[in-house]
């Protein structure tokens, strides 16, 4: 599918030269003023990547460290106001939608930890715990919080294994593994995302799916979830999706859980995902298809949606419009527009940002103020982004406009 022309480049407010490669980062969904920057440095002569460096060697994973940069952004500006050194380097970071003050940080020694953010305190930005889950020569790449249940996380490794980890208490103290392997990847697993392949009204989130370097989607599908008891996980692993993509899948975001309510009949089955191969794709879990992509112009790391609409027509027909953020590697941020209709699906690029000089991996948008006046203008996103090798922090606007969506 060919790409809509997108608007003139989008320009920066402000930018920041950070200390260490920025690996990944997010606002604070209880304090959108502030963001957290995950860092990744390895401190060896070679330049690999993100990527490359999720295959080393026990010497070169102890050579690995990082930190959490708290960022605050007021007027436009970007300060940095607290830095704590973490004991490995970061991967990815990911708030807690049940507690929007914590947040789970995977890392490379095989280390799942957990920090809470606490704006009126000091210092800002506290270590809850910190536990070491895995075998140090393992990188813990990614992590995903449970939508419906508080105490479940999924995490991907460079072993190529997706593992579902429990907390068992709520001070985040201690954390066992609640299924080893629920998939099982011939190279890295990337991304873990839980979605639903049940259709009415209230979709269980019942499936957690995995991407991985090597091309395919993995499925496992969860009969029963009850952490209280000793065998909470009844599983059943579901056969692969393989030949949707030609490169790695890096990541996934399922519709389900965004699904309007106005319609009711759409599929919850959804997800987009993203992939080395330079495509951001929307498939059906239901029928195991593609229904549009389009290339990005760079590897498609991370996908982040920013609206979500429902709207339904007098007919009776509904057509859905999605807004993405897409972190695209070495071709800078691409802020996309995913339209559904009765024609299908429709993907168009409305918004560029290419300052970043190198690998982009981390970018996000401002929430709303949940807990004030919330002084965004409608239609209006305020963005950071992040490159790796430059260790450059970007902040900029963009302005959405809906194209007459209606």
């Amino acid at each position: 599918m060919n790409l809509k022309p997108g608007p003139e480049m989008i320009k920066s407010l402000a930018t920041l030269i950070l200390d260490l490669p920025p690996s990944c980062i997010e606002f604070s969904p209880l304090h959108p003023d502030y963001l957290v920057v995950g860092t990744y440095y390895l401190d060896q002569h070679d330049t690999q990547n993100i990527a490359d460096n999720s295959k080393g060697s026990q010497k070169t994973l102890q050579q690995r460290s990082g930190s959490l940069i708290l960022c605050r952004i007021r007027d436009d500006e970007i300060t940095v106001v607290q830095t704590l050194t973490h004991s490995s380097a970061i991967l990815h970071l990911a708030f807690s939608p049940h507690d929007p003050s914590v947040l789970a940080v995977a890392g490379s020694r095989g280390d799942v930890a957990f920090y809470g953010l606490d704006v009126p305190s000091e210092p800002l930005l506290k270590r809850l715990s910190s536990h070491d889950t895995f075998p140090q020569s393992t990188l813990v790449l990614y992590c995903a919080w449970h939508p419906d249940h508080a105490k479940i996380l999924g995490v991907t490794l460079s072993t190529g294994k997706l593992h579902i980890l429990e907390l068992v208490d709520d001070d985040y103290r201690h954390l066992k593994i609640l299924l080893d392997g629920a998939t099982d990847h011939e190279l890295e697993a990337w991304v873990v995302e839980f979605a639903s392949t049940s259709k009415g009204v209230e979709p269980h989130r019942n499936t957690v799916l995995s991407g991985g370097d090597d091309a395919v989607l993995r499925l496992a599908t969860f009969n029963k979830i009850d952490i209280d008891a000793e065998n909470g996980f009844d599983s059943l692993t579901l056969p692969p999706i393989r030949k949707l993509h030609t490169a790695g899948v890096t990541a996934i975001v399922s519709l389900a859980g965004s699904r309007d309510d106005e319609t009711p009949d759409a599929d919850p089955a959804l997800i987009f995902t993203g992939s080395y191969d330079d495509n951001i794709r929307v498939i059906s879990l239901s029928t195991r298809r593609v229904l549009a992509q389009a290339s990005l112009g760079g590897g498609v790391w991370r996908l982040k949606t920013v609206s979500d609409v429902c709207r339904r027509g007098v007919d009776g027909s509904h057509r859905r419009r999605i807004v993405v953020l897409a972190s695209c590697m070495h071709a800078g941020v691409r802020v996309v527009e995913m339209i559904e209709s009765s024609r299908g699906w429709e993907i168009s690029v409305l918004a560029r940002f290419e300052e970043h000089k190198s690998m982009n991996y981390g970018s996000d948008f401002q929430p709303a103020n949940k807990m004030g006046k919330d002084q965004r203008q409608p239609g209006q996103y305020l963005c950071a982004s992040t490159s790796f090798y430059d260790r450059l922090l970007c902040l900029w606007r963009f302005i959405d406009d809906a194209n007459g969506f209606s």
